[in-house]
């Protein structure tokens, strides 16, 4: 037994393969988990989904213009639904997600394509008109 050692567990002999734990402190762990808000990160999302919004609604207000001058048929109004459906779904899928994962992306996108897909089909060889699709630019603003 080492005299300058008074317990046995400190002369039992160290183990190599174990990595000393570096203990981060609070301050510099809490900068590494808002990396992303810190640097404007949420700003620029607020920003981003209000301009969204505002091209959404230019749309809608384009769309409700327009109901005047479709024939008779059906319009625009069920890729207007479609659309609102698949803006709703997503939002509730993802309320609360700090990361929504890449798989929802894709899905938002596949989903995207049926008011897009709704909205050149009822407008398709009406520009003569001036009937231009108006749900399908709002879902790429989404």
């Amino acid at each position: 037994m080492n005299p300058f050692r008074r317990t046995p567990a400190v002369e039992a002999s160290p183990d190599t393969t174990h990595e000393i734990q570096f203990d981060r402190p609070r301050r510099s762990a809490r900068a590494a988990e808002d990396i992303r808000s810190a640097h404007g990160g949420r700003r620029l999302a607020i920003g981003v989904t209000a301009a969204a919004g505002v091209i959404v609604l230019a749309h809608l207000a384009h769309a409700v213009g327009l109901v005047g001058v479709f024939p008779p048929g059906t319009g625009s109004g069920p890729a207007w639904i479609a659309f609102a459906v698949v803006a709703v779904a997503t939002v509730v899928a993802t309320r609360g997600l700090t990361r929504v994962a890449d798989w929802t992306h894709v899905l938002l996108l596949a989903a995207l394509a049926v008011p897009v897909a709704m909205d050149l089909t009822a407008t398709a060889g009406l520009l003569h008109l001036g009937i231009t699709p108006t749900a399908a630019p709002a879902a790429a603003a989404l």
